[in-house]
């Protein structure tokens, strides 16, 4: 089974199909279908994704998904932990299976009575689960297809973090892309990953910052120094942190900049991105952060109006809710954006819609 590690990195960077990688792993184990999906751990959402599937209808898994996904017994074991192989057998005593609702509402429509498989991905966002499935008058998965399946696991794993990080890089140049404002992408010695063309036009307008062969020069030496001590190598950060630029551009028109080093996780190490804007303008980009950050559209108005200047009393009082609503969905914010501190909210909001209002 290891000939086909190559193949599931494939997959999780987008070269190749996960349905044909599980149906060549299907065949090895000796299952009759297999299933892998994605759950969103967003209760506000709950939304679900499948990345393969073989032997379930759609109808069937639209029912799964709304009902029986809370009657797994097997999910529903403690023994079940993110990274290990476990056959159903393991997970729930199969002679007690058909007295369950999950047998009798669902397992036994799609025909399926022993699984092999795990949760091959786990992260505060999603959890992923993958399962080879045989029928009742199969024969029970045993230690040889448990150990097939732990030799091909970690490299599940890693290839479904990495198709996380592409896919929050699609969606983080997506939003660049949308936003009326320039955006580059930069690494930590300067050279440009990527860049809007928002940016293109106002780079053009001034002359205190160019791109030279690639690489971004400041005409100033504080600016220079400000994106130097932000880019350090030797400094790892686990959330983002900004330095505000003024840049005077042609005819007198101000641009601002907010220079920002990227968290790690997010964008891989050492990644900044500059945002320019012509001039600050009223409102905040609510599709920016629910794309970038996963908030709901709620959620993003609640970060707005904080930026705005409102206080958590007032927005209870405008949305006619209790404070302690108010507090909560503050709370799912703060996790979303990994941040512990509603002035870091702020800072966030303000580095995406630059409304330096400090800045004479």
């Amino acid at each position: 089974m290891i000939d086909l590690v190559p193949r599931i990195y494939d997959a999780g960077c987008g070269q190749s199909s996960w349905n044909d990688v599980m149906a060549d792993v299907c065949r090895q184990l000796g299952a009759t279908g297999h299933l892998t999906y994605q759950l969103s751990k967003d209760p506000g959402t709950g939304s679900s994704a499948v990345l393969s599937n073989d032997g379930f209808a759609p109808e069937v898994l639209e029912r799964y998904f709304g009902h029986y996904v809370g009657c797994n017994v097997w999910a529903a074991s403690d023994a079940m932990v993110p990274g290990a192989v476990f056959t159903s057998s393991m997970l729930y005593p199969d002679e007690r299976l058909k007295q369950t609702e999950y047998w009798s509402g669902w397992l036994r429509h799609v025909e399926v009575f022993y699984v092999v498989g795990g949760i091959i991905h786990d992260d505060a966002h999603s959890r992923t689960k993958v399962s080879f499935v045989r029928p009742e008058g199969g024969q029970r998965f045993g230690d040889r297809e448990k150990r097939l399946l732990e030799t091909v696991a970690p490299h599940f794993q890693g290839a479904l973090g990495a198709q996380q990080q592409l896919s929050r890089a699609r969606a983080m140049l997506h939003a660049m892309d949308e936003l009326d404002q320039g955006v580059v992408l930069l690494q930590h010695d300067g050279r440009v990953v990527h860049m809007n063309a928002c940016a293109g036009v106002l780079l053009g307008t001034q002359e205190a910052l160019r791109i030279v062969r690639g690489r971004l020069e400041f005409a100033s030496g504080a600016h220079s120094e400000q994106f130097r001590a932000l880019a350090r190598t030797d400094v790892q950060l686990a959330r983002s942190r900004t330095e505000y630029l003024r840049l005077e551009g042609k005819g007198g028109q101000a641009l601002h900049a907010a220079l920002v080093r990227l968290p790690d996780d997010v964008a891989g190490s050492r990644r900044l991105a500059l945002f320019i804007k012509r001039q600050p303008r009223g409102g905040t980009p609510a599709g920016a952060l629910r794309e970038l950050y996963g908030l709901t559209r709620a959620e993003a108005e609640l970060a707005s109006s904080l930026a705005a200047g409102q206080s958590l009393a007032e927005l209870a009082d405008a949305r006619d809710v209790s404070l302690h609503t108010v507090r909560t969905q503050l709370k799912s914010v703060l996790q979303k954006l990994q941040v512990r501190r509603q002035a870091e909210v702020v800072q966030i909001v303000g580095s995406l819609v630059h409304r330096h209002d400090e800045l004479p």
